[in-house]
C-alpha cells in the first residue's frame, strides 16, 4: 500500500501542471466531439451511442489544433519573459526555445502519468 500511494504520488507530479494547461484545449474539443456524436446519432437509424464518431473527432481535432495550441502557448510564454519579467531578446528567444521543444514532452509525460494514477490509485 505504501508503494502504490509514492508511485501515485510521483505520477501527480506530472498530471496536474500538464492537466491544467491542456484543460482549454480538452474542453473545447470535447464539446465539439459531443455535438458532432449528437449530429451522427441524428443522421443514422442504426447508430446506438456514436461513440466511434466521437472518438475520431477527438483524435482529428488533437491533431489538428494541438501544434496551434503549442505555437500559442509559446507565444504567450515569450510575451511573459520579455514584458513582465524584463529578459533580454536573445535570453527570451533561448527559454522560448527550449519551452516550445519540452511542452509536447510534458504533456506526453503528463498524458502516460494520468494512466499511471489510474492504475496506482486502483493498487492503492
Amino acid at each position: 500500500m505504501l508503494i502504490s500511494f509514492s508511485r501515485l504520488m510521483l505520477s501527480l507530479i506530472f498530471v496536474i501542471p500538464g492537466n491544467i494547461m491542456i484543460l482549454p484545449l480538452s474542453n473545447a474539443i470535447a464539446f465539439y466531439a459531443e455535438r458532432e456524436r449528437v449530429a451522427a446519432l441524428a443522421t443514422s437509424k442504426v447508430k446506438i451511442m456514436a461513440m466511434d464518431v466521437k472518438a475520431s473527432i477527438k483524435v482529428l481535432s488533437y491533431i489538428s489544433t494541438y501544434p496551434i495550441y503549442v505555437c500559442l502557448f509559446t507565444f504567450v510564454f515569450n510575451r511573459l519573459l520579455r514584458w513582465y519579467y524584463g529578459f533580454e531578446r536573445a535570453d527570451s528567444y533561448y527559454y522560448t526555445f527550449v519551452f516550445f521543444m519540452l511542452f509536447p514532452i510534458l504533456q506526453l509525460i503528463s498524458i502516460r502519468s494520468h494512466d499511471g494514477v489510474r492504475t496506482h490509485y486502483s493498487d492503492f
